[in-house]
């Protein structure tokens, strides 16, 4: 059984071994996702320190992290096609699953956590964005409920792929 919390900074040296094991396994499969040194320290800090961090525990050991905002997301901001609306929305980034854990549904685990939590808050939007080549997210999202709608670009300018779902 999983259970999920805020990160804190004692978690980060955990957190990061993670993004380490997806960056190794991207690095495997031909993707070029997360092979700049994002995320890093500094963005996990970030993360924590805007309450926007969260991990996924098994057994009281961290098997996966993510990031979950009701901030909204300034690269979304610009999409080649359309949101299905304007409506407050909370976005989940990063979600990084230790390479022993992978296949059994935590990445589902966190987006109904962050649905939860949406359905706590009154929000009726999820947005997403993923690597046009991590196929394994792409039905993870799918598979969850989320609608394809566009491209958007990231920080580096690299697209992405972004996804909705209307509550």
């Amino acid at each position: 059984m999983y259970t999920i919390r805020k990160s804190e900074v004692a978690d980060i040296p955990r957190m990061l071994e993670i993004i380490a094991e997806a960056q190794a396994a991207f690095r495997e499969q031909g993707i070029d996702q997360w092979q700049d040194g994002y995320p890093n320290k500094e963005v996990l800090l970030q993360d924590i320190e805007a309450g926007d961090s969260y991990v996924v525990l098994q057994e009281q050991q961290i098997v996966a992290t993510a990031m979950i905002s009701f901030d909204g997301d300034p690269n979304y901001k610009l999409i080649i096609g359309a949101w299905k609306n304007d409506l407050p929305y909370v976005v989940v980034h990063r979600i990084a699953v230790a390479t022993s854990q992978k296949g059994k549904g935590i990445a589902g685990f966190i987006l109904d956590f962050a649905r939860s939590m949406c359905k706590e808050r009154g929000v009726k939007c999820m947005r997403i964005d993923t690597h046009v080549d991590n196929v394994a997210m792409q039905r993870s999202i799918e598979k969850f409920g989320y609608y394809y709608c566009g491209i958007v670009f990231v920080r580096d300018g690299s697209e992405r792929l972004a996804f909705e779902l209307l509550i």
